[in-house]
């Protein structure tokens, strides 16, 4: 008797086809499409939070400065800046209409930090007391300032603030003393001055 050849079996593996292999990468880069655009969200989201953060702090920076200033001029009681004034010598609130700045500065011609391509704009207009939000053609006492920034990506942060005839400011004290009119403080990471965040306030009640 022969000896009989052990029996074997076969076994199949089914192997992926073309079209799984394709239905395959198109799941994946559907993945990998939304991974990315999660990402790119929170980063635009994050752009957005540091411009915000920034512009309110520009306005808030200018718009303390005009707010300390006279109501209008001891001499020449004209709307708008006089002649010969400059940045460095506007003295009453309603010299900075129309100001301009490519870049945020100080009064005094200093750039101010993290300003850099920040454009800033004034204006400033007669209002009725009894409706702040309607424009007045003569002074009843009471102007707004209105300050608009606008970063270097073009998102515009917009302040307004009133001003009064008989505000603290106007009132002279009767001997020369320091008054304590604004506080601020500002923050950077690292030594690039760009990553900085700036925030203060005028403070209404003077104290010396």
């Amino acid at each position: 008797m022969s000896p009989q050849p052990a029996p074997f079996s076969v076994t199949r593996r089914r192997g992926l086809t073309l079209v799984e292999v394709m239905f395959s990468i198109v799941v994946m880069s559907t993945m990998l499409l939304a991974a990315l655009g999660s990402v790119g969200a929170v980063a635009k989201a994050r752009v957005t939070q540091k411009e915000s953060v920034q512009g309110l702090a520009l306005a808030r920076q200018l718009l303390s400065e005009i707010v300390q200033t006279r109501y209008k001029d001891l001499v020449d009681s004209t709307f708008g800046i006089e002649a010969g004034e400059s940045r460095a010598t506007f003295d009453d609130v309603d010299d900075y209409n129309g100001l301009s700045e490519a870049s945020a500065l100080y009064a005094d011609g200093t750039a101010v930090a993290g300003g850099t391509r920040w454009s800033r704009t004034v204006a400033v207009s007669w209002v009725s007391p009894t409706d702040p939000s309607t424009t007045s053609a003569t002074d009843q006492g009471l102007k707004r300032i209105k300050v608009s920034v606008t970063s270097p990506g073009g998102r515009v942060t917009t302040l307004e603030a009133l001003r009064s005839a008989e505000n603290g400011y106007e009132h002279t004290p009767g001997s020369q003393a320091t008054y304590t009119c604004h506080v601020g403080v500002s923050i950077q990471i690292g030594t690039n001055t760009v990553v900085r965040n700036v925030q203060g306030v005028a403070l209404n009640n003077l104290v010396p």
